[in-house]
């Protein structure tokens, strides 16, 4: 579970006292995220009990009735006093369900005592442990910049990072990569794509679509057999010969968008080279905009149309590195 979806269980739970055990390690789990040494500390102590010497919050001090049995010298009495309650919250929920809860011990002098304690005194350290879990997630979230608009904008680019990658694994694509490098490699270029997409990079995210097209079109026409074809009546084994072979066999019945592939998303692609960047259209908003929508329809044309694994071997074509060109 990421930090987002922590946050959300927290705060959907939070006025639960059945679940005040579950979140209190839901904080612990976020704070070690973070590295909060101090937050670390105080849940530990919430949940394994604090010792006499510890800072112990001011929650934990409560009202109790004590009453002294009698003893040679005094009578039998009572009177209130005010302790600091050490034992770890699961046992102090438990208690918060009885009406009175009566602690026996006796004084140095062998005395015994009753300590007496009423129930809304064990509410009230529920209560303060969830008032600081509360104090402490807005903490975080504003250290780290996790307002709440932000964390549903996070959890979105995280669904959908994830379920990007479960489709390689479940997908035809897998069909496509011949080993696990391969594999490695085109993950780590979906993850990269999704990563500038969510920071708002748009040159990079038309750089990283134009090199997933390329790397998917090559090797599907070299394992069938389609011939790369001429452009501007030149030879070649390039992108931009694949492509023409695209269109002219209207692979996947998708001419129009190789067409775009062609003219837009291929010339964007090249502005990983700077000198080509300067002297071209910049890539704002509008333009990804424009252009994913295209790579989107290509991509899961690839994700549907399964390549036999077999004819890596069997369709007599020698298959080689595919070329990381500029054209």
């Amino acid at each position: 579970m990421n930090v987002i979806d922590l946050i959300d269980e927290i705060d959907k739970n939070l006025n639960n006292k059945r679940r005040l055990f579950s979140n209190l390690n839901r904080v612990m789990e976020i704070a070690s995220v973070f590295n909060h040494q101090e937050i670390i500390d105080w849940v530990n102590k919430e949940l394994y009990g604090y010792r006499t010497e510890d800072n112990i919050p001011p929650y934990r001090k409560i009202e109790v009735i004590i009453h002294k049995e009698e003893s040679l010298l005094i009578p039998e009495r009572s009177y209130l006093d005010s302790k600091f309650l050490l034992r770890p919250i699961k046992e102090i929920v438990k208690d918060s369900k009885k009406k009175v809860s009566f602690k026996n011990d006796e004084n140095i002098w062998g005395t015994g005592i009753t300590i007496e304690i009423k129930k809304s005194m064990f509410k009230q350290i529920i209560e303060g442990v969830k008032s600081k879990i509360k104090t402490d997630i807005l903490k975080v979230s504003k250290e780290h910049n996790l307002s709440r608009e932000k964390n549903k904008v996070l959890k979105k680019y995280e669904d959908k990072k994830n379920r990007e990658l479960k489709e390689l694994e479940t997908s035809e694509l897998s069909s496509y990569l011949k080993n696990d490098k391969e594999k490695k490699i085109f993950k780590k270029n979906i993850e990269s794509y999704l990563n500038f997409e969510h920071s708002h990079n748009y040159k990079y995210c038309m750089i990283s679509i134009g090199s997933i097209i390329e790397f998917l079109l090559i090797r599907y026409c070299k394992i069938k057999n389609i011939s790369p074809e001429l452009y501007n009546k030149k030879k070649g084994k390039n992108f931009v010969n694949f492509l023409e072979a695209a269109i002219k066999n209207d692979i996947f019945g998708e001419k129009s968008r190789w067409q775009i592939v062609q003219s837009h998303i291929r010339d964007f692609r090249n502005y990983v080279h700077i000198s080509k960047e300067v002297n071209s259209t910049e890539i704002d908003q509008k333009w990804y905009k424009t252009m994913k929508p295209i790579f989107e329809v290509l991509y899961n044309h690839f994700k549907r149309n399964k390549i036999n694994d077999l004819t890596f071997k069997d369709n007599n074509y020698r298959l080689k590195e595919d070329e990381n060109l500029n054209n």
